[in-house]
């Protein structure tokens, strides 16, 4: 989901940031600081540690990396301090204080991170609960609309259909591997009712997972006129 992602632009800033500077250290050791640790670790960017005003023993922890205090890091070479860079992911009311303090210690590189990045680098880290999980499945390439803004570029797609038996295989080794269990099922396109078979899998995905949500992303366009009144019945009721 759109509103689940970080946004791509502030995450270069912070790459750059990152990258011109010597040493990296992150304010604070709250799950939030961990977890941007962890996304930076896994964009390989290597951090030096976290930074504290007053650091705990059960601060270091478990803790891979080193947390230093204030004072610590105020006993760095005049040339380290200007190499260093902290990034901050504290709340608004704190950073001005934190941005002095490091500046009277002679830091001066920080780095704000967006109330927008810090929730989606949080979620992006932490484990997902099987409701976050969704799978998007192409029952058509093709649409029978020309959407400028179509991300899938149905408009421009040949005309190909998903392999039902290959779905079918598929599907059900992945309720194997998942306990039948998945947040979220999507069958869409390109245009799925261009699919003459998408009544066989809507149900084959509901014997393979009876719990899970089930959407059909279509148009809705191709619905009066599809598979005759007969058909179309079946088709409402195989989505009841």
């Amino acid at each position: 989901m759109v509103e689940d992602n970080p946004k791509m632009i502030e995450l270069e800033e912070m790459k750059g940031f990152c990258d011109r500077c010597e040493d990296i250290y992150i304010w604070g050791h709250t799950m939030q600081s961990m977890l941007i640790s962890k996304y930076l670790f896994m964009a390989e960017i290597k951090i030096t540690g976290f930074v504290m005003p007053i650091v705990r023993d059960c601060d270091r922890y478990n803790e891979p990396f080193p947390i230093e205090t204030l004072a610590k890091l105020n006993k760095l070479s005049y040339l380290k301090k200007r190499k260093a860079g902290v990034i901050l992911p504290c709340l608004d009311d704190e950073r001005n204080q934190i941005i002095e303090m490091l500046k009277m210690i002679g830091i001066s590189n920080v780095y704000i991170v967006s109330d927008w990045n810090k929730r989606t680098i949080e979620k992006k880290m932490r484990p997902r609960s099987i409701k976050d999980f969704y799978l998007e499945v192409n029952l058509a390439d093709h649409c029978n609309l020309n959407c400028q803004c179509c991300d899938h570029f149905s408009p421009i797609a040949s005309k190909t259909f998903l392999d039902f038996d290959q779905y079918v295989k598929d599907i059900k080794r992945l309720a194997y591997l998942t306990d039948g269990k998945i947040g979220l099922m999507k069958l869409q396109g390109g245009e799925p009712l261009l699919n003459d078979r998408v009544i066989d899998y809507m149900k084959v995905t509901r014997e393979c997972f009876p719990d899970s949500h089930i959407c059909l992303f279509t148009d809705g366009v191709l619905l009066p006129k599809w598979g005759g009144v007969p058909r179309r019945k079946e088709y409402l009721e195989c989505c009841a």
